[in-house]
């Protein structure tokens, strides 16, 4: 390669490409940039979670054949096995033919039950408070006419935020304390937070989603939005009694995990309503997507245009971001 004063350069075939190494090439960083649907990540999550939940229900302890075998005197006290622990339990209510097992008392009662729902709550905690926040993103692209009612929107849209977060940790508080061997208040006090902020979030959450409904009225949208607002209605009108009646089992702990019948209904319907509730989340991210751009020479992160991260938009050769050299440097600048 020979060069005249000008620094005007006469390349040769072979001296190409150390000449443009020279000068600097263009790399397209879009077909560089690592970009999937989040829907993948959470859809597994949830798979795993569901998945712990049936193990929990499958290993449900069988009244007649584990309870009675530990009446040591016959007056009612019970030796009850925890894992390798084992605990001397006065029975208060006693079992009769005909209850219903009651999910939070079997997880009490059986380590194995405990585990397999401690795993199934704890696995997706991160990813749901990371669902949140998108939501909340996601939510204030809706378009609004009149200005308070914006704001007011806007407002309504952070706390919701908040609310997730404290409801999230709460149910994990009195998930992985147990009654009988860990802290029984710190239970109390998770079981009652996470009842009061349950409630709450299902219901902003439901009027929120509203807005999205005006904006798009797909059919997917409205049977997410259907759901929402009938599992948080079964959830509000069985979350009260659901409450009282585990609340005295707090602080007072039967020796099985048993309930009436009357008093099982309700605990199912809250169970169940809060998984649908919360399965509708997924439809609601669905064309959320994770995009991330490698890190350039001067080890900072590339410009990232917004046209590049609108869901299912496809992006035209001409409309790739750094095309341009000139443009993508005088941005990389700006940043």
């Amino acid at each position: 390669m020979k060069c005249n004063k000008v620094v005007h350069c006469n390349t040769s075939k072979d001296d190409k490409p150390k000449h443009e190494l020279i000068i600097g090439i263009q790399v397209d960083y879009d077909d560089m940039r690592f970009d999937f649907n989040v829907l993948w990540l959470l859809g597994f999550c949830t798979v795993v979670s569901l998945f712990l939940m049936t193990v929990a229900l499958l290993l449900f302890d069988q009244q007649e054949t584990n309870y009675f075998m530990f009446n040591n005197t016959g007056a009612k006290e019970f030796w009850l096995h925890y894992g390798v622990k084992s605990v001397f339990c006065t029975e208060t209510f006693p079992y009769t033919p005909g209850m219903w097992p009651s999910f939070m008392r079997q997880v009490e009662h059986q380590y194995t039950v405990n585990m397999c729902y401690r795993a199934a709550v704890l696995i997706p905690m991160p990813f749901r408070i990371y669902i949140a926040f998108i939501m909340c993103t996601l939510l204030l692209k809706s378009k609004w006419n009149n200005v308070l009612l914006w704001k007011g929107y806007c407002l309504g849209n952070n706390i919701i935020n908040f609310i997730a977060v404290v409801e999230i940790l709460s149910q994990a508080i009195f998930s992985v304390n147990s009654l009988r061997f860990d802290n029984p208040t710190l239970y109390q006090y998770g079981f009652t937070i996470f009842v009061i902020s349950s409630t709450i979030y299902m219901w902003m959450r439901t009027v929120l989603n509203l807005q999205v409904l005006k904006d798009k009225r797909t059919n997917i949208d409205t049977l997410s939005f259907l759901i929402k607002t009938i599992s948080a209605a079964i959830y509000t009108s069985n979350i009260s009694e659901f409450y009282h009646y585990h609340l005295k089992f707090i602080l007072e702990p039967s020796c099985h995990p048993y309930i009436n019948k009357e008093q099982a209904l309700p605990e199912y319907l809250v169970i169940l309503s809060y998984l649908f509730f919360h399965l509708t989340i997924l439809i609601d991210v669905r064309n959320v997507r994770l995009v991330c751009y490698p890190t350039s020479s001067s080890e900072k992160r590339e410009v990232i245009l917004s046209k590049s991260i609108i869901p299912d938009q496809n992006i035209s050769v001409k409309d790739k971001p750094f095309t341009d050299k000139e443009k993508a440097e005088e941005k990389r600048h700006q940043a």
